[in-house]
């Protein structure tokens, strides 16, 4: 078979001791946020439609542990033993792939937080020149030192990058580099090493300070500090509460509108609209939530086309600008404050018309009445008060 211009398999080697890590487990299978360091990786690679397929180099001791552990990963694998020294792994790696791939991407499973975006930027890069490298630009001051410890002189910075990984390359360039080396007895710390020595272009694509090496176990813990900080700006972004008041005051003349349901009493709630207090406070909720402003500014009751307004209609224009930041209602919670009338055997209707306009199940939606025993305005029956909390989902989770 011939190879396709663009098809890859990752290599992820995770094939070292970890002796400098000062643990009786290597680095790799040590806990990250649930998963292990090894996971993380496997997790990225698995994720991106291409690449067709991944060899995970391991230590002999863990070969048959993980062979079982990943039987239901959902690409093409290949669990292998590695050697002693990094470009053993990486040619155990390659020996695995399968003879019709045109590219291969090499990776060290001690960076976990290795993203989408640089795997990509460095598989773009390597399709121009044959290979490529993932790189930060050196932003320390760097001196050179002799045997004493004194400063022999400072380095120029401005050409200077710290490499990383992933590293991709055309397999057959890499294949020929490994050879090349093993007749010269060369051992190198990484493969872009190799088609250096061999004077064969090697790009550089944007890395990130945050795909660091994990070498220690303060590394470790910036990973763990890392991966919470992530994860509670995700919960940020995620979720949305939002709580909204809304009083109206009880006059003669009006009807009592309330959720939507017309409830027979000798007053009703005085305002510009149907003064539906219920579905108010809601609308203002869900705005608050995202930081939308308030009704008012939508609906402003100096406007006359607002004038005697249905505020089913209100909330349902307030949801759709709600659906369209991709948010959606999880559930809300209201409390109705008001001394009289009874609205007991109103709320199921209240609650139903709420689960239609918002479209959710009547489980996400509660209504609750009480009063403030005969006390305040509510209980003086001169008007009532609603308050309202909701919480919203992204749609993008």
């Amino acid at each position: 078979m011939s190879p396709s211009s663009t098809s890859l398999w990752a290599i992820i080697v995770a094939g070292g001791s970890g002796s400098r890590f000062g643990s009786d487990k290597p680095k790799q299978f040590l806990d990250l946020g649930g998963k292990s360091v090894l996971e993380h990786s496997l997790a990225l690679f698995e994720s991106l439609d291409w690449v067709e397929g991944v060899v995970l180099v391991l230590p002999k001791d863990f070969v048959s542990v993980w062979k079982s552990k990943l039987l239901h990963f959902s690409k093409a694998l290949q669990v292998v033993e590695g050697g002693s020294r990094r470009q053993d792994s990486t040619e155990a790696g390659l020996a695995k792939v399968p003879e019709n791939i045109a590219w291969v991407l090499v990776h060290d499973a001690a960076r976990p937080l290795v993203t989408a975006k640089i795997a990509e930027e460095a598989f773009k890069s390597a399709l121009k020149t044959g290979a490529a490298v993932a790189a930060t630009p050196v932003a320390d001051t760097l001196k050179e030192g002799d045997e004493k410890s004194l400063v022999v002189k400072t380095l120029s910075r401005e050409s200077l990058y710290a490499v990383q990984t992933p590293q991709v390359f055309a397999k057959k360039v890499l294949i020929e580099s490994l050879d090349w080396a093993s007749t010269k007895h060369l051992s190198v710390t990484d493969e872009a090493s190799l088609l250096e020595q061999r004077g064969y272009p090697v790009s550089l694509s944007l890395g990130s300070s945050k795909n660091f090496k994990i070498t220690r176990d303060q590394d470790l813990e910036k990973a763990r500090a890392l991966l919470a900080w992530e994860e509670r700006q995700s919960v940020k972004s995620h979720f949305r509460l939002g709580e909204g008041y809304d009083v109206h005051r009880l006059v003669e003349g009006r009807d009592f509108i309330l959720g939507g349901v017309k409830i027979p009493f000798e007053k009703g709630l005085l305002g510009h609209s149907d003064a539906d207090a219920l579905f108010h406070a809601i609308s203002d909720a869900l705005l608050g939530a995202l930081a939308l402003g308030d009704l008012g500014h939508f609906f402003p009751d100096t406007d006359a086309k607002w004038k005697d307004a249905n505020s089913g209609e209100l909330l349902s224009k307030v949801y759709q600008a709600v659906q369209e930041k991709n948010f959606s209602l999880i559930n809300l919670d209201a409390t109705v404050i008001c001394q009289r009338p009874k609205l007991a055997k109103h709320i199921p209707s209240m609650r139903e018309n709420l689960a239609k306009i918002l479209q959710v199940s009547l489980d996400q939606v509660s209504v609750k009445a009480t009063t403030e025993e005969s006390m305040g305005f509510t209980g003086q029956e001169e008007g009532i008060a609603v308050r309202a909390v909701v919480l919203l989902g992204s749609s993008l989770l």
